[in-house]
């Protein structure tokens, strides 16, 4: 097998993972925290646990483990702090919340993280819409996204980006009274919303780690959040965690094309178009 990379693996390390699970049959799993949502994996018949749906991981499937598989190369992935070398899997079935497939390798990202996950070309590949809830934390999959709701059609790639095809649309921030458009990455991957530094205008701001702003969309409204700072330039300007989508709206429906998508988003109440996000 050729050398894969590079991946795009974007991942916050270290948070707890929301293990309520929901899909098409209607199973339902232990719920331990609402941050990042999961659905039951198995490889080859084995269950193996769970694995984070990921709108920001550029893979199908990553393992925390090889899981007695071969490893039969390695490759690149661009990762928060850097790029790391991992392993690659032989081919092989595996089911990700009731859905049997197969995939020619997996990245075991042992190194980057100790959970798995499926990334959005898992969803690209199966044509399946992911659903997440945050009043009742579940992960539900479907054939079609709701026709309710407000849908936004992702927007093209950022140039530094550009082969990088998954949920990226268009938000102004307000930093220090100054505003910027940013093509921002919705990433289910992630708990917190972050924002590369370089953005940041105030000298003394940009020596902390947090930095308070507000992020208006034109459909789905405005959130003052506190957002972490970063400075990899190889990730995106600024990544949307579950932090923020659970204010913009109860329920996501990401919905892949054969290229670009769109998002359809529930709100609880569409009266108020303005949140504000509790400081993390």
């Amino acid at each position: 097998m050729s050398n894969q990379g590079p991946f795009f693996a974007l991942w916050v390390c270290g948070v707890a993972l929301a293990l309520t699970m929901a899909f098409g049959c209607g199973n339902t799993f232990p719920d331990y925290s609402a941050q990042l949502f999961a659905v039951p994996l198995a490889i080859e018949d084995e269950p193996i646990g769970s694995a984070v749906v990921d709108t920001g991981g550029g893979y199908e499937i990553m393992l925390s483990d090889s899981f007695g598989l071969d490893v039969v190369d390695s490759a690149e992935v661009v990762a928060f702090g850097g790029r790391r070398l991992v392993d690659v899997t032989e081919g092989f079935t595996y089911t990700a919340g009731g859905v049997d497939t197969s995939t020619h390798a997996a990245i075991v990202g042992d190194s980057i993280t100790n959970h798995n996950a499926i990334g959005f070309h898992f969803f690209r590949k199966t044509g399946i819409v992911l659903g997440i809830d945050f009043a009742d934390p579940t992960v539900v999959f479907l054939s079609r996204a709701p026709s309710e709701g407000i849908t936004v059609d992702f927007d093209p790639l950022p140039a530094h980006l550009a082969t990088f095809d998954t949920s990226f649309i268009e938000v102004e921030i307000l930093e220090n009274g100054r505003s910027h458009a940013i093509l921002a990455l919705l990433d289910t991957g992630a708990s917190a919303t972050m924002l590369r530094r370089s953005f940041v205008s105030s000298p003394i701001s940009r020596l902390l780690d947090r930095i308070p702003i507000n992020v208006t969309h034109r459909k789905l409204g405005s959130v003052s959040i506190d957002a972490a700072l970063f400075e990899d330039a190889h990730l995106p300007d600024m990544i949307l965690g579950t932090d923020i989508m659970k204010v913009w709206g109860e329920s996501w429906y990401f919905s892949y094309e054969s290229r670009a998508g769109s998002v359809t988003v529930i709100r609880d109440d569409d009266s108020s178009d303005a949140s504000e996000v509790p400081h993390l």
